[in-house]
């Protein structure tokens, strides 16, 4: 697969779980939903109103990295090997999501956030720990038990997250 192909392969699947998030709030009782447009300003994704409160959603997907996906998919190359202990990589790249978001939330002066965090453990696991033989079953598992909860509270907002192979 080309680079090209990759970022194509990447922008489809994140419109999907912006779809599938949408869908989420209509069944977690959100009301008015609407992905809001994009303006020269940085904005969440989506806004919906649940309990007359208005909500805006920011959906990110954590995705193998490129450079890991890269050497794996040239299976017979020596030269270079993919990074297979990147926790701090993971973290870093979903602490930068979570600061991202945090900026769209203040740009439109969100007073009720949520985060939707999209992830397949199967493909971090396979890049973090196949050496090891540790098979993780949640990202809470590579980061820590209280990650994302101490993120909610240092960010103020709310961080929901999706393995998108359960």
């Amino acid at each position: 697969m080309t680079l090209n192909e990759q970022e194509s392969e990447r922008q489809i699947n994140d419109f999907i779980n912006e779809l599938k998030s949408y869908r989420w709030l209509q069944n977690n009782g959100f009301e008015n939903i609407c992905f809001v447009p994009v303006t020269l300003k940085h904005t969440p994704d989506l806004k919906g109103e649940k309990e007359e409160k208005e909500f805006f959603v920011e959906v990110k997907t954590v995705h193998l990295p490129r450079k890991e996906e890269n050497y794996l998919m040239l299976p017979y190359i020596k030269v270079q090997n993919p990074d297979f202990n990147y926790q701090n990589g993971l973290e870093n790249k979903i602490i930068s999501d979570i600061k991202d978001a945090d900026r769209k939330f203040k740009d439109v002066k969100a007073k009720n956030k949520i985060l939707i965090i999209y992830y397949n453990i199967s493909e971090l696991v396979n890049i973090s720990y196949m050496v090891i033989g540790y098979k993780p079953k949640k990202l809470d598992d590579i980061l820590g038990e209280n990650f994302f909860k101490e993120k909610e509270s240092e960010y103020n907002m709310k961080i929901v997250l999706f393995d998108l192979e359960n």
